[in-house]
């Protein structure tokens, strides 16, 4: 049988991991504790760890998409879209990791990144 500490203390990680849920899903709202809500979490953290490890390994790409003008066919521009390769997984599109990685701490740091690279493309272009 546990002692009573542990079920407090399981308790009051239940009762946190629902309040996170419902504040997530907009607040004035009542979350019940499920087993998934530790899962989840879980993942989650996996996942940010995992996106540090991408970006001081040098795991993102940018890949370009032209913008065409479809009056002429000229090309006036291009979208650079985010991907990660994953060791394991192969290419990653955003669907994969952009909330986590919007939420993380290094989403500046990648931002610039991103920013400095699709720049300097640019100007290779010119």
């Amino acid at each position: 049988m546990p002692a009573a500490g542990d079920f407090a203390s399981d308790a009051l990680a239940a009762a946190s991991l629902a309040l996170a849920r419902a504040k997530h899903d907009g607040g004035r709202t009542i979350r019940f504790f499920k087993p998934q809500m530790r899962q989840d979490v879980t993942t989650r953290l996996s996942l940010v760890q995992a996106l540090h490890e991408a970006y001081t390994q040098r795991q993102f790409e940018l890949h370009y998409q032209p913008q065409v003008d479809l009056r002429n066919g000229h090309i006036h521009g291009a979208e650079a879209l985010l991907r990660w390769r994953h060791p394991t997984r192969g290419l990653l599109a955003p669907a994969h990791f952009i909330d986590a990685l919007a939420a993380s701490s290094i989403a500046s740091d990648v931002g610039m990144w991103l920013l400095q690279t699709a720049c300097a493309q640019a100007r290779a272009w010119r």
